[in-house]
């Protein structure tokens, strides 16, 4: 019985230990997250976005909130011209009639995922350098391995803070050798033989007036501030 004893308590001590090491790895973990967290915000504090703010940047997102949060981040760091698609084929008709100079896409969405749509732009000479980030909400290796295949330029799994997108998307656009480019009608039609040119600018004249409106909210939510920080308010 004092075998059996003895025996148990060594098993206690030892879970005990292993579950001191389990915290000691967890905080660990953390502290190093921190340092990392600080440096790029360390960096990013440092950063002048006036030689990359006139880059035109497109958010391609199915949902709407994290499109309206990275479009948000954007301008506040400086960026003057966010645009926004829904899929691929929204963000193909508007690569069609507006210069790109970076995506900011995500993989799972509707109609054409992320990955279908990289390989689209990536198949069109004129595209091959174009900056993209792909944004997914799963750490698959396959899927990483696969969107480097095709290209991709810098990954990022969501959860993520805005200032870590914001530094790739300034080492990205400050090291870009792309020339920003209408993409072709003959790229668009790859991805759907009914597209027709008529279609993709309705399509577009819809996506500006949204933008439009977009903007005309960032407005009025600027006149608000300025007039709440009035001395005369």
């Amino acid at each position: 019985m004092n075998k059996i004893a003895a025996q148990c308590a060594n098993f206690c001590i030892q879970l005990d230990d292993l579950k001191r090491l389990k915290t000691c790895y967890f905080q660990l973990f953390c502290h190093i997250l921190n340092l990392i967290n600080k440096v790029i915000k360390r960096d990013m504090a440092q950063v002048d976005v006036k030689d990359i703010g006139s880059k035109l940047i497109l958010v391609v997102d199915d949902q709407g909130t994290i499109r309206n949060v990275v479009k948000s981040y954007f301008h506040e760091m400086g960026f003057k011209k966010v645009s926004m698609a829904i899929d691929g084929n929204d963000a193909l008709n508007f690569m069609s009639q507006h210069p790109v100079d970076i995506v900011i896409c995500d993989w799972q969405m509707p109609k054409i995922s992320g990955l279908e749509f990289l390989k689209k732009i990536r198949n069109c000479g004129a595209m091959k350098d174009l900056p993209f980030v792909m944004m997914t909400s799963t750490a698959d290796v396959t899927n990483v391995q696969q969107a480097v295949a095709f290209g991709v330029s810098d990954y990022l799994i969501k959860p993520f803070k805005p200032t870590q997108l914001g530094y790739k998307v300034v080492q990205l656009l400050g090291a870009s050798k792309h020339k920003a480019i209408r993409l072709p009608v003959s790229s668009m039609k790859a991805v759907d033989p009914e597209l027709s040119t008529e279609n993709a600018v309705d399509l577009e004249v819809e996506i500006e007036n949204s933008v439009d409106q977009d903007n005309a909210v960032d407005q009025e939510v600027e006149k608000e501030n300025e007039a709440k920080s009035s001395p005369d308010s």
